[in-house]
């Protein structure tokens, strides 16, 4: 039931960093934490910067991308909807693909044409869906979401929102604050 034609390339760099940063929680996070309790060296602010960049970027894509953009269950003012839109990519889901597939994950809820449907299988419902593939709803979604000129503004500039945030943690705490 698996929907559409598969292709690797585009959205691989998505499937790649939810493994990265799966991998980092639960292997990496100990790791570090336990070597630095030995060292002595612990300190809490990178557990704090995780947590806060887990609120921002959950929010942008619960409230910015979900309620917002797909369901447009409530308007904004401009600065607020960039807000939102900017927190979510923080998150490098891709917007403009996460907002499609959810319009048509609504349009074939759990049937065929569902983009992350559980009844392919968990790995799927949750990661797998974010492997590229042809839709045929996508295109004409994604023209309809050109229209909106936040989102639109937010997306130009989309390497700096999800890259910003590392280099900025890198230059105020060096590689403790990135990884």
């Amino acid at each position: 039931m698996i929907p559409y034609k598969r292709s690797i390339p585009r959205r691989a760099v998505i499937l790649f960093m939810t493994g990265v940063s799966t991998v980092a929680l639960l292997i990496g996070a100990p790791v570090w934490i336990v070597s630095h309790v030995a060292n002595g060296t612990f300190y809490w602010t990178p557990i704090v910067l995780v947590f806060i960049g887990w609120l921002i970027t959950g929010l942008g894509v619960t409230v910015g991308l979900h309620r917002l953009a797909t369901h447009e269950s409530f308007k904004t003012y401009k600065v607020v909807e960039g807000t939102l839109y900017v927190c979510a990519a923080m998150a490098a889901q891709g917007m403009w693909q996460w907002i499609a597939d959810h319009l048509t994950h609504h349009l074939h809820s759990d049937r065929e044409g569902d983009p992350h449907s559980p009844k392919d299988g968990l790995f799927w419902a949750h990661w797998g869906w974010t492997i590229p593939y042809a839709s045929p709803y996508r295109a004409a979604y994604e023209k309809k979401l050109m229209r909106n000129p936040v989102l639109r503004w937010v997306g130009k500039f989309n390497a700096v929102w999800v890259f910003g945030p590392f280099l900025l943690l890198f230059l105020t705490f060096g590689w403790d604050g990135v990884l």
